[in-house]
């Protein structure tokens, strides 16, 4: 199937691996600087040259802003295009491997008759891989409600492949439904679908061993009922406030960029959590295994890291990053995944939650200068990073949001409290509780905020 993608950046650069790079035609981006230069190979066009030449063709919309892409699109008229955020979360993956693939055909045998069940574009792509690795097609059931402009979309940019609406009789073959959209699996089970023949391949960290790090299991209520600081790197931070939870023994979690601040003070995390691989390069001259009193847990990012940093302090775990907009997961087994929420403090906060903690201080997370009244594009920045890139836009810290939302359901369900320690700062999902009252005449008042 032929495809434009939509953003010319990082996000769209690691969506290639996943298709025929022959089957994409161009790039769309609104950067005006962009368009007229090739990226890998391929030509960067207007939305305006994509309306005059290739308007027949589907549109992978790749960036965080897809909410506003996509207006964009049905406000012209387009109605034929995928998000990648509908896509598994390995679509999304710094680095490309082929777990997923391999996953997805493990679980094709020959005693059952098997259907893919969806419509988007991992839909496609996984049929394309059952042909390479079986030599045919299975048939694709596109749930209801689904267009018939869809249904005649998909039939002809992909004229080997056999499509049907979802009806009732086909809901009452014997099928085995390989779900590529795991939205769609309650509906399934309310048609009277058993479990045993639904297999999830949008999210397959349950079943994939290689995401599975039996070590982590030892974590699980280590802490059970005990209080921890989660340090963001916020501007409002003080080095002071890290010497007072030093003096008080108090166990913290640091992340990624917050070795800066070692010089300054005594302190150092019990746990440090590092997500970003370009904060992963930097391992080479600063290792936070060697600054840390306990563990470091690092995301499996970076397979070049892995291989050669095989310290016992650092713990590797399996992040999703998924860049989904219909509601952030909280993962309740870190062994298996930790969910993305669009900034490290969600890594910690899952991490602490396993670990058994039940009260849980945010200290550094300001949002700055992020305001909720604003219209504009602002950011969410910290002081150890001037560099632009580390700079958040608005829909960033609108992801960002949304994740402590999800931190905060799930903490209010489990009984766990969640309190922002943060001086100031625009991070209100939390209730606040002022730090120096928390550690008056300098010892901890564990039951000041009761």
């Amino acid at each position: 199937m032929k495809i434009v993608i939509w953003g010319a950046g990082d996000m769209g650069r690691r969506v290639i691996p996943y298709l025929d790079k022959e089957s994409i035609v161009a790039f769309i981006d609104n950067n005006t600087d962009k368009i007229g230069t090739w990226y890998f190979g391929i030509p960067i066009i207007s939305i305006d040259e994509y309306e005059a030449k290739y308007n027949k063709i589907p549109i992978l919309i790749t960036p965080l802003a897809e909410e506003e892409i996509e207006n964009v699109l049905i406000n012209k008229g387009v109605g034929f295009y995928f998000r990648l955020s509908d896509c598994p979360s390995e679509f999304s993956n710094v680095e490309y491997t082929p777990v997923l693939e391999k996953f997805s055909i493990s679980q094709i045998t020959e005693d059952k008759k098997f259907v893919i069940y969806g419509s988007t574009l991992f839909t496609i792509v996984l049929n394309q891989w059952v042909k390479k690795n079986k030599g045919y097609y299975l048939t694709i059931v596109l749930p209801k409600p689904v267009e018939k402009i869809m249904i005649e979309n998909m039939k002809r940019e992909n004229p080997e492949m056999f499509f049907t609406p979802e009806t009732d009789d086909i809901m009452q073959e014997n099928l085995n439904f390989l779900v590529t959209d795991e939205w769609y699996i309650n509906r399934l089970k309310e048609r009277g679908i058993d479990s045993e023949r639904i297999i999830n391949l949008y999210d397959i960290s349950e079943k994939e061993e290689s995401y599975y790090n039996a070590e982590i299991e030892q974590y699980r209520d280590i802490h059970k009922g005990e209080s921890c600081f989660i340090i963001g790197h916020g501007p409002s931070l003080r080095v002071s406030d890290l010497d007072v939870l030093e003096a008080n023994n108090i166990i913290t979690f640091s992340m990624n960029l917050t070795y800066k601040l070692f010089d300054k003070t005594e302190w150092r995390p019990d746990y440090y959590v590092v997500l970003d691989k370009r904060v992963l390069n930097r391992h080479s001259y600063f290792k936070w295994e060697e600054n840390t009193k306990r563990k470091c847990f690092i995301a499996d990012m970076s397979e070049e890291f892995w291989r050669q940093n095989q310290s016992e302090k650092n713990v590797k775990y399996h992040s999703i990053r998924n860049m989904n907009s219909r509601g952030e997961k909280f993962s309740d087994d870190i062994s298996r995944r930790v969910y993305f929420g669009a900034t490290v403090a969600y890594d910690c906060l899952q991490i602490a939650v396993y670990m058994g903690f039940r009260k849980i201080y945010l200290l550094g997370m300001d949002l700055v200068p992020y305001k909720p009244s604003s219209k504009s594009a602002a950011y969410y920045s910290n002081f150890f990073e001037t560099d632009s890139r580390d700079k958040k836009p608005q829909m960033w810290v609108n992801k960002i949001l949304r994740g402590y939302s999800a931190a905060k359901e799930y903490a209010v369900s489990n009984h766990i409290q969640i309190y922002n320690a943060t001086r100031g700062g625009y991070l209100d999902i939390f209730e606040r509780v002022d730090f120096d009252k928390l550690f008056e005449n300098g010892k901890y008042n564990e039951t000041y905020n009761e």
